[in-house]
């Protein structure tokens, strides 16, 4: 199989491995590998199996890294948030797919995929993630084969759950979407999930008006809407609401 730079140690390093084989996080790779704080992931859609996988998601969610190469681990509705593994199967898998249609396959390692996406914890709890992934190996038409990715735990910076997806070109970003896990309010439509958590951040009537290039008349209406919806009557009650249905 043709391999494509930049990544030809790497490929190389899989392909004498095996596909299908897992390599512990204490196998032969780099050592800056195996003892990076992100998670450093090689994944081949062969198989549907990381091909290598070190030690820092075991220590991110808890859980052993042979159990994470296993297919049913991914496939529990509770390893990754479910409003999220829905978005991640409808909508963002299909972007990916879509722009690497259209892109030569020797170029597909130029693009950085980048988004966001909350995992669970051994013991009950949500982490929000971030996860950044190069195409290494495509067929000819266009199919990724194999990715080689990083998996960083930015909990602590991101405290909604609207989800990010972006691709990016040489530093630029060249296509990019966000997305709102609606199904978790069922009492509000996108737009007013969308004030509700500018608010939920500390955004003013003024602030969120500009950052939605809305009147600041309409966002009070709005407003005054999300709290008759969710039963609130200040901030800190819409907040409660937010973390209620794991979004803060």
């Amino acid at each position: 199989m043709k391999t494509t730079d930049p990544f030809p140690a790497y490929i190389q390093y899989v392909q004498g491995h095996g596909e299908s084989d897992t390599v512990d996080a204490h196998g032969d790779m780099e050592p800056w590998i195996t003892i990076a704080p992100c998670a450093v992931y090689m994944i081949s859609y062969l198989t549907n199996n990381y091909v290598y996988i070190n030690g820092s998601f075991e220590r991110m969610v808890g859980v052993p890294w042979a159990r994470i190469n296993d297919r049913r681990y991914w496939s529990r509705e509770d390893a990754i948030h479910p409003a999220d593994k829905e978005i991640l199967q409808r909508h963002v898998i299909a972007n990916n797919m879509s722009f690497f249609s259209i892109i030569p396959r020797e170029q597909h390692s130029e693009y950085l995929i980048r988004n966001t996406y909350r995992v669970r914890t051994k013991n009950g709890g949500l982490r929000m993630v971030l996860q950044e992934s190069f195409f290494i190996q495509s067929t000819p038409d266009r199919k990724p084969l194999m990715a080689l990715g990083f998996i960083t735990d930015i909990t602590e910076l991101k405290t909604d759950a609207t989800m990010i997806w972006e691709i990016l070109h040489e530093g630029k970003v060249v296509r990019s979407e966000r997305y709102i896990p609606s199904a978790q309010y069922p009492e509000l439509t996108k737009r007013q999930i969308e004030i509700m958590l500018l608010f939920c951040r500390g955004f003013t009537i003024r602030q969120a008006a500009f950052a939605l290039n809305r009147s600041e008349r309409t966002i009070k209406g709005t407003r005054e809407e999300i709290y008759r919806r969710t039963g609130s009557h200040c901030i800190a009650d819409l907040m409660n609401y937010a973390r209620k249905h794991d979004v803060l």
